[in-house]
C-alpha cells in the first residue's frame, strides 16, 4: 500500500473548500494556483486530461501534483 505524500491531505482539504465538484478546469487550476493556464497547459507534469475541447483536472490529482 502506497503511503501519501505529507501535505496531500492539506492541499485536498483546500482544494475541496474551493470547488465543490470532482473536475475542476484548466483555468480554474491554474487562477487557484496563482499561474497562466498556457504554463500548466504545456506541463508534462500536470495531469490534465482533454475532454471535448476543454482541459480538466479532478480535484485528487491536483492535490497529489502539488504534493
Amino acid at each position: 500500500m502506497a503511503l501519501e505524500k505529507k501535505d496531500y491531505r492539506d492541499n485536498l482539504e483546500r482544494i475541496c473548500e474551493k470547488f465543490k465538484g470532482e473536475l475542476i478546469t484548466l483555468r480554474e487550476a491554474a487562477e487557484f494556483l496563482g499561474i497562466d493556464f498556457r504554463g500548466l497547459q504545456t506541463d508534462k507534469t500536470f495531469p490534465v486530461k482533454k475532454v471535448g475541447g476543454r482541459y480538466y483536472i479532478t480535484v485528487v490529482a491536483l492535490a497529489k501534483w502539488l504534493s
